[in-house]
């Protein structure tokens, strides 16, 4: 319990600096209903990430539940399995037939891609829970990130693995059908190799490969960083080729990683041992508030959800407490136009770990956390703005 006391205690510390859950004044429900929808992938291989983040949502909305008018918030939930076919398929459902004020988006940056010019024809606003593609907010008036890009992402783990583990060889995996995967590789390479690096191989990953052989000439050449910015499953793949070799090179994975790896691969947990990830949270940083708090939000947590807490609940509350936020500060908490407009105006909102910040055009700015992976939970190293 105290690991997820912790971790609990993390993700919900800032309501009282958001004003979720300890307002002077009581409001008074009026009534009325604000539709938020939400698409992400609840099956499949992805599942990880809209089941939890669903968690982070219904969590905000228990401690939180009415904006500052009194109007009640509901969520109307589609999956669409992180396939971006799907995805454009229940924005126009959600939009045109539930008729919702705002869209979280759970899915991952093909999907944020693929609707960019349909959320501009129907000026819905959407909050990208998890798309971290450097596009998807380009030439585009209504799709806002809630996460750091794949610029600074790329660029942080590059700088850190030369300037803190001072390794100066590395082989970059990528999913070429991924472009979360290919653009955070890109960003790595260019970064890493314009202050001195060498990057020793670029291999491309399929599930199911055989890496015996590429990761035998990758220790022939000196290798000693891998930099596995892909899915969890093809990361475990590759980590368990080089326990086979005995063969132990520093390896760094990308945000998220951790949290599909609980939810998904729990079994698989001690593989990570030792691994760097980046990610939004830290499960080591205790944050000293009143412990009578702490124990009220856990509370409401324990009492909705048996499990751990991971990245993706985080977001998830995150994403919701933002929605609201620029609501509570619309004359119509409802009107598409107004949210978007104030979502695209956050500034220094309280975020779990640091401060929230949403430009005009749809940008984020929030830390970043470099962890190291030690018995299955992330031991902060360096938070980065």
């Amino acid at each position: 319990m105290i690991r997820e006391t912790i971790l609990l205690a993390l993700f919900f510390t800032s309501l009282l600096l958001s004003g979720g859950c300890d307002r002077k004044v009581e409001i008074q429900a009026s009534g009325k209903i604000i539709k938020i929808g939400v698409i992400g992938p609840f099956s499949g291989d992805d599942r990880a990430k809209g089941l939890d983040g669903i968690k982070g949502l219904k969590t905000a909305l228990t401690l939180s539940p009415l904006v500052r008018n009194g109007d009640k918030i509901e969520l109307f939930i589609k999956d669409d399995k992180n396939q971006p076919s799907l995805t454009l398929s229940a924005l126009n459902s959600l939009v045109t037939e539930e008729d919702v004020s705002a869209i979280i988006l759970m899915s991952t940056s093909a999907s944020a891609l693929g609707i960019r010019s349909r959320a501009s024809e129907l000026q819905i606003p959407v909050l990208a829970m998890l798309a971290t593609h450097p596009d998807v907010t380009k030439d585009n008036n209504f799709i806002s990130q809630l996460c750091f890009d794949n610029v600074m992402q790329g660029t942080v783990a590059a700088l850190f693995v030369m300037d803190e583990l001072l390794l100066d060889k590395v082989a970059v995996f990528t999913n070429p059908d991924s472009n979360n995967s290919t653009t955070l590789a890109t960003e790595f390479i260019k970064k890493y190799q314009s202050v001195g690096g060498g990057v020793t191989d670029t291999i491309l990953v399929q599930e199911g490969g055989d890496y015996r052989n590429t990761l035998e000439g990758l220790r022939d050449k000196g290798t000693e960083l891998l930099y596995l910015p892909v899915k969890a499953k093809l990361l475990i793949e590759i980590i368990k080729a080089t326990e086979e070799m005995n063969w132990q090179p520093e390896i760094m994975g990308s945000d998220g990683l951790v949290a599909t790896v609980i939810t998904d691969y729990a079994k698989e947990i001690d593989l990570l041992q030792g691994l760097y990830a980046i990610d939004y949270f830290s499960q080591s940083v205790v944050l000293k508030e009143r412990s009578s708090l702490i124990d009220k939000i856990s509370d409401v947590y324990q009492s909705q959800y048996d499990d751990k807490p991971t990245s993706y609940v985080a977001l998830g509350y995150e994403a919701l407490m933002i929605f609201q936020n620029a609501m509570n500060r619309c004359k119509d908490p409802g009107n598409r136009l107004c949210i978007n407009g104030q979502l695209r105006n956050t500034k220094n909102f309280a975020g779990l770990i640091g401060k929230i910040s949403i430009n005009e055009e749809g940008k984020a700015s929030r830390p970043l956390i470099v962890n190291a992976i030690n018995d299955g939970k992330m031991e902060f190293i360096v938070k980065v703005y």
